[in-house]
This record gives C-alpha cells, structure tokens and sequence, in this order.
C-alpha cells in the first residue's frame, strides 16, 4: 500500500465540543463585535453571542427539542443563523442545513430524508408549502432590530452531543443528494486541521458570502476563520457590488470563494471600479479555478490566490494550499492528520507519486457514512477507513495536490479515456473565450463523443469554428478534440460553482435528437 501523509503534525482535537470550544472564544472577545449582518446591520459581540447560544437552546428545548433530535435549519448567512446553529449543537440537536433557496419539493425530500421533526427558517420562506405543519416550524425575523428576541427562553447547560452531530447533504450534481453523518468530534477535528493551515490576525474581518447550508461555509468561514480570531461580516446573498464595497469598507485581507465569485470580482463594474487591494490571500475551493482565472485574479488584486480541495463527507478540507505555500496548478498540501492513497480505477493498485489515479482519503475528518444509504456507503467507504473520492489525482514528489477532472465524468473516445477539464483548460486559455465545459455523450450513431460548449466574452461574437479547432488542435491530441462546439450564453453550475454536467447532457441529447 501507497500511503501520501500529511507534512504537518497531527493535531489534538481534545474531549471539548465546537460549541463549548465557540462560546470560549466569544467570551474571550467580550464586548468587541464579532459578527455584523451585511444587509440590517444587525451586529453581535462576543458577549452578546455567548449569552445567547445557551438561552436560544433553553428555547429549543422548552419546544419539545431533545437529545438526537434532528432539526432543519433554513436560514441565510446572518448571526441569526450563527447562534441558532450552536444553539442546535448546545441542546444535543442535530443540524441539518437547508438551501434557503429549495423549492417545496426539494425542502420536503430533505426532511424526509433526514428525519428531521422541526424547522428554522426565515419568515419570509414557506415552510408549510413543503407539508410541514405550523408547529413544527420556528419563523426567524431577520430584519427585526432583534431578530432572536422572539427565540429567548431560560438558559440550560450543555446537553450531551448528538451522534450525528450535523447531517449535510452532499452535493446532487451526480446523483441524488444524501445526508453525510459527522459526529461531533468530526467537527472538532477539521477545525484544528483548517487553522492549522490558515493564519488569521486578531479581529480580522472576511466577507462571510459563501452559504452556511454548504460545508465550505459553515466549517471553513463560519467555524475555523471565527473561531481564530476573525470578525464575520455576513451576505444573505452574494452580490459582487455590495461584496466589493465590505472589502473596502473592512479592509478584508482574506477571502474564501468558489471559481463564479472570481469571474465577478474580476468582470462585474462595481467590483472593477472598488479598492480592493487590501486582499492578500483568496483560498477557491469547491470547482476548479484554472491558471487564467486564477492568473486574471492574481492581477486584479495583487494577492495570493491557492486552491484547496474538500467534500461534505470530509467534514470540509482535506488540502489546502496555504499563502506561504502556494503552488500554481495544485490544490497544495494534506492537512494534517490526512492520509491519501491514489489508485488505478481498473487494476485497484496503488500508484507513486506523479501518477495519475482516483483519490482515496482517510483521516479523523471523515463521515462515519450516509444515512439510509447501504449501497452508497458500499461503493463510497472501502477497506475499512478510506473514502473514494471519484476524483482523479496526482500527488507530487513534494505531496501537492493535483486535480485532473472526475473520474465519472471521464469520456472513452476511440478507447482513450479524456478527462474533460483538460480540454476546458484548453479551451479557456483562448481570449476570444469566457467560460467553456466538455462532456461525453452518444452522439448521431450511438458512439460517444465529445461536445463543447463555449461562452464568448461580454460584448463579442464567438470565435469562429475553424478557430477553435485550430486552437485545440495545436495543444491536444485529435481524439481529445470535440467533434462539436455549441454556444451557450452561461455554463450551468451549482451554488458551489460545480459544472452541472446533468444539465449540458440534455442540451448534447437534444442536439443529436435533432441531427437524426
């Protein structure tokens, strides 16, 4: 066995909970504010947040919530959402958190799916729409000049951790989304790993834009980056106006996003006209970034960008590229306790360094399994304690991370198997385009092939056809080329910023419907 482990010592999660690990921290902060919602101003200090995690769980529990309950919590990014998280924690709850953004139907699978027996959610969503009865609903005003005033009962102590502790959902761009089971020492463990990685200055603010419903959000920027220091300014919703004028306004030094957020920071008029220069670092996670994004970004701010690499059943990161480590290209080093294999899909063995094979991963951080899930579990967890990522990697001589596209997503043409990020890199690095994704598909007589679909810069035609096979053709082999490249005014992606590759596939389908 091939076994690539972390450069960096292993951490001491300790005995302690996030959330009594939280209110220490808050308390520690005193009467300096902490977290300020973006939109009404609403602002908490850490004295304020430490009172009221206990009383909003005393709350909680005097709705009927008790130990292993699961509880579903819908709300945008706000200290709102903050405390009732902890709260949740703090009265032995589990967390399931919600895409505020769910249709009915996609609200009422997720609590079915999780079991969960009550909500929280803004007042301005509909819960009961999704069949969920008016008592099993919290309503939270958020532009209330209190917006937990109505969630105050008598404090309690902490109750005894729920197992698991928080239940996400894992993203459903490849099949139905399922419920990750982290318990809570989980939790505590990717903390210390992430801070381990990340260095952040005394009442150091960052723009907490990123969804607190994603893992990215909640553990990376609401968790790890509070709990070492930082101030969270909160957006309900990203928008790369307001986004660009909290930068200016809060001197942010560090900023955690996905590749859409990049593009906007660098193409959308109010970012383009803001001071911005106060960033020195950007960590993207969640898609790939590319060398001319991240390169065009680099430029505009004059920092640091890095990539870094988690999933949902890794409790968030396992790689990360810290400021002072960057290595173009790669999504940078294990965090510490990670331990990765790279395997051949076909033959199962292990690979050495610079070979490229799926991701296996193993560490404290990772999901004890999905729930209700047999069959998922079976072909996700194998010999005992690694995760198969479905991501193909490769591990330099020096332990960086690198992507080279998902193994699902891989095209068989003529028998060579063409991962489709390589061609998008290709594609991208064209200046007449903006924004491209390649898929496989069966094509006119049934055989797979390669579709293209390109988007041209604002305010300019496409490229013509001839030119972009040209373009290919001088830096792929022919077999790596798309026999067809089609426009498309925006590539569909998933909050995250993941290619929804479902979505092109139908465009592919209608397209060769139409050919026959």
């Amino acid at each position: 066995m091939v076994v690539f482990e972390s450069r960096f010592s292993a951490v001491v999660a300790g005995n302690r909970t996030l959330t009594s690990l939280f209110l220490d921290e808050m308390q520690n902060r005193g009467p300096a504010w902490v977290i300020r919602d973006g939109v009404s101003g609403h602002v908490l200090t850490g004295d304020a947040l430490a009172m009221a995690v206990p009383r909003v769980a005393g709350f909680l529990h005097a709705r009927g919530v008790a130990r292993g309950d699961c509880v579903a919590l819908m709300l945008p990014n706000s200290p709102a959402f903050c405390v009732i998280f902890h709260a949740l924690l703090w009265a032995g709850a589990t967390v399931t958190p919600v895409n505020p953004a769910y249709k009915p139907a996609e609200l009422s699978r997720q609590m079915a799916k999780s079991g969960a027996r009550l909500i929280v959610a803004a007042s301005t969503e509909t819960p009961t729409a999704a069949g969920i009865a008016a008592d099993d609903q919290v309503l939270v005003d958020l532009d209330a000049g209190d917006p937990l005033a109505s969630l105050v009962g008598d404090p309690i102590p902490e109750q005894p951790a729920a197992n698991p502790a928080l239940l996400p959902f894992s993203s459903g761009t490849t099949g139905a989304p399922k419920a990750a089971q982290l318990p809570p020492e989980n939790l505590v463990h990717n903390l210390r790993q992430t801070q381990a990685m990340l260095r952040v200055e005394p009442h150091e603010v960052t723009i907490g834009f990123l969804p607190f419903f994603h893992i990215y959000g909640l553990a990376t920027v609401m968790n790890a980056f509070f709990l070492a220091g930082g101030r969270l300014v909160t957006q309900r919703r990203f928008d790369a106006g307001e986004m660009a004028t909290l930068i200016d306004r809060h001197k942010v030094k560090q900023l955690f996003i996905v590749p859409p957020v990049a593009t906007m920071l660098i193409g959308h008029p109010a970012a383009a006209a803001a001071d911005l220069q106060s960033v020195d670092y950007v960590l993207s996670a969640a898609a790939p970034l590319g060398p001319r994004l991240q390169t065009a970004l680099e430029d505009r701010l004059g920092a640091t960008v890095c990539e870094g690499f988690g999933m949902t059943e890794l409790s968030s990161f396992s790689y990360i590229a810290p400021a002072h480590l960057p290595r173009d290209g790669s999504c940078g080093l294990a965090l510490p306790g990670v331990r990765t294999r790279i395997v051949d899909p076909e033959t199962q063995k292990d690979l050495a360094a610079g070979q490229v094979g799926e991701m296996w991963l193993a560490g404290a951080q990772l999901m004890t399994g999905y729930k209700d899930a047999p069959e998922a579990n079976a072909d996700t967890l194998v010999e005992g304690a690694w995760l198969r990522t479905g991501d193909l990697a490769s591990i330099d001589a020096d332990g960086y991370l690198f992507l080279h596209g998902r193994l699902k997503d891989i095209a068989k043409i003529r028998g060579f198997q063409v991962s489709p990020v390589e061609v998008e890199a290709v594609l991208t690095a064209h200046p007449g385009i903006a924004d491209a994704a390649v898929i496989g598909a069966a094509g006119p007589m049934g055989d797979e092939m390669l579709f293209g679909f390109v988007v041209p810069q604002p305010g300019a035609e496409l490229p013509a056809e001839d030119d972009l096979l040209a373009h290919l053709s001088a830096e792929l082999s022919s077999y790596k080329i798309p026999r067809r490249l089609l426009p498309i005014d925006e590539i569909p992606k998933s909050p995250a910023g993941k290619i929804a590759r479902h979505e092109l596939r139908a465009r592919a389908d209608a397209w060769v419907a139409q050919q026959r």
